[in-house]
């Protein structure tokens, strides 16, 4: 499972809406629970000195070298009390996040291949999304 299993429960009974276009979240919606990053972080206390920390918890084949690792929660601007790089959208949402995200990995990365994009290019691909979608609503045409 790409997050423990409590961490799933927790934000799927958090999220009201997809994360993206707003659309009530209900029991028989198809939602699912995307990683901002791919990397699947969660949020934990680390030592020396003491902070809160991200760990790799389920990373791409591709960022298998990173399962485990420890991230500062300053490395995606997620924020020091959000418990992890997970968001709640629906499948049409999620869809549209992984094809914006691989399509600026092509614009920005001379001769990038295959389907797995840079964390960062997945981050900023699900919240620039997200603003798209949300001005979209606000603003129609």
């Amino acid at each position: 499972m790409p997050y423990p299993r409590d961490f799933v429960e927790w934000i799927q009974s958090e999220a009201k809406e997809c994360f993206c276009c707003g659309m009530p979240l209900t029991m028989w919606d198809s939602s699912e629970v995307h990683s901002a990053t791919g990397l699947h972080l969660v949020l934990e206390e680390a030592e020396n000195p003491h902070r809160y920390v991200y760990r790799v918890t389920d990373p791409p084949q591709k960022y298998l070298f990173m399962k485990d690792k420890v991230l500062e929660t300053s490395e995606f601007g997620l924020g020091k009390r959000y418990k992890g790089d997970a968001v709640v959208v629906c499948k049409k949402c999620h869809t549209n996040i992984n094809a914006l995200a691989l399509e600026l990995c092509r614009k920005r990365i001379p001769g990038f291949k295959g389907n797995t994009p840079l964390p960062r290019i997945l981050y900023e691909a699900t919240h620039q999304y997200n603003k798209f979608v949300w001005r979209s609503r606000l603003n129609p045409r």
